[in-house]
């Protein structure tokens, strides 16, 4: 008599598992980070100041050297961080149901705050420029071009540098 033979079917289950492992203890970290963050702020390393330290002196001001608080992280996170928290929703759902894999869920979710938080830096983040501030970005657009510049420098944008620097960095477990 042949021996009778069974299948375990798990429907997946297998993998949803080993996604859930995946999602417990990774997570993703954005904002002026690593390598690209520990760089000289003005291109010369002797300057003494990281994009970092820059970014810090934006975010939360330096009253004894007269620059103001412009927030572009901390503001960021308190106007995006319900649609955040939705598309993370989304996003474990997507992997439960074995639409997606943990490394791109945080990838997509990495994007889309590095995204926020440039287009903040972008926007013109009140208190204008002081006139000295923006004597000193014209000059230096118009070495740069050779030209007059197009339009008025942003608060938060001299170099670029710092703009550039907005990264993420995911971390499985």
């Amino acid at each position: 008599m042949a021996e009778k033979v069974t299948t375990d079917i798990d429907f997946g289950a297998a993998e949803i598992e080993r996604q859930a492992q995946l999602i417990d203890g990774s997570f993703v970290k954005i904002g002026l980070q690593g390598e690209k963050g520990q760089r000289a702020a003005s291109g010369d390393p002797k300057s003494g100041k990281t994009v970092v330290d820059v970014g810090i002196d934006n975010e939360f001001g330096v009253p004894a050297r007269r620059v103001p608080a412009r927030s572009f992280i901390r503001s960021t996170f308190d106007n995006k961080n319900r649609q955040w928290s939705f598309l993370t929703k989304n996003l474990l759902g997507k992997i439960l149901l074995r639409r997606l894999n943990t490394s791109r869920a945080l990838s997509i979710i990495g994007l889309k705050i590095q995204s926020d938080i440039k287009r903040k830096i972008r926007s013109n983040v009140p208190p204008p420029n002081a006139e000295s501030t923006l004597r000193r970005k014209m000059a230096r657009a118009q070495k740069k071009v050779g030209i007059g510049p197009i339009g008025m420098p942003k608060t938060l944008i001299d170099t670029g540098r710092m703009l550039n620097s907005v990264i993420f960095v995911k971390t499985i477990k």
